[in-house]
């Protein structure tokens, strides 16, 4: 069972207040990226689990982010999105042996349905999913919905995060 919206809220407060006094979660590090670093000081010194270090990790860099650069808005939200569309890949192992014989990993989109399905099966999803699990179900999609979907989870994780910052500003 999957915890509710306002918890999940909560705790990605709490966690984000805890993480921003960590050295590997300072802001000068943040525009390097998710580190090993920083899941590995999450996990000893709070017990913090990668996914939920990596939700923190967005938060403070979102709050370190110059959100009026162009550039760098935009690795921001690249980086944020290759999370959430973490889900819609596929890992599996090719045989290239026409080439040279060895396995090779590939990352392929899911196979896509007919257009009208695809909305029928949208309105479905929309209606009893949240939009975490809608965004783990969209490699059924085309690419048109899968985008239009994958910025609406962008943005609601944006409108998420900035009450966290908000929140955090107010209480220091």
């Amino acid at each position: 069972e999957d915890p509710s919206e306002n918890y999940v809220k909560l705790r990605d407060y709490v966690l984000t207040k805890l993480c921003q006094n960590l050295p590997s979660f300072d802001a000068d590090k943040l525009h390097l990226g998710f580190s090993a670093d920083m899941i590995k000081e999450a996990q000893e010194k709070l017990k913090i689990n990668k996914k939920h270090a990596r939700r923190v990790y967005e938060i403070l860099r979102l709050r370190a982010t110059d959100m009026s650069d162009e550039e760098k808005a935009k690795a921001y939200r690249l980086e944020v999105k290759k999370r959430l569309f973490g889900p819609y890949r596929v890992r599996f192992f090719i045989k290239s042996s026409q080439f040279d014989g060895r396995n090779d990993e590939a990352n392929v989109a899911f196979p896509f349905l007919p257009i009208q399905k695809n909305q029928r099966e949208l309105a479905k999803m929309r209606k009893c999913l949240r939009p975490e699990e809608l965004v783990s179900h969209m490699g059924q999609l085309d690419t048109q919905t899968q985008h239009e979907e994958l910025e609406k989870s962008y943005q609601l994780a944006l409108e998420d995060y900035r009450r966290i910052i908000e929140r955090l500003a107010s209480q220091a």
